[in-house]
């Protein structure tokens, strides 16, 4: 079972990149093992196609991936540490082609 969230940023990227670094440091109980986090892209076409269709004018991109199956209850967790971050207006995350409801 891989279970990856799809995150997008109206941050520009280094900025999305700064915060995960600052999300990743700041919470190791989550991502030093049960959920790896990528770097951050540019959002490319399509990317800020999704994004526009939920409100979003996404400029970054990113993904989580569960990494331990027995950490799979905290992935509501994980998205409020992320949407906290980066302020709820400025992220929408993505799960099976919809949008996380948090």
């Amino acid at each position: 079972m891989a279970i990856d969230l799809y995150f997008y940023s109206t941050n520009p990227q280094k900025l999305t990149q700064d915060l995960l670094q600052q999300v990743s440091s700041k919470h190791p109980e989550f991502f030093s093992a049960k959920y790896l986090i990528s770097d951050a892209d540019e959002a490319d076409e399509v990317e800020k196609e999704i994004a526009l269709d939920y409100g979003l004018t996404a400029h970054s991109s990113f993904m989580i991936h569960l990494n331990d199956k027995e950490a799979a209850a905290l992935i509501a967790d994980v998205v409020k540490v992320i949407k906290a971050a980066f302020g709820s207006g400025n992220i929408i995350a993505m799960f099976g082609g919809s949008e996380f409801p948090i």
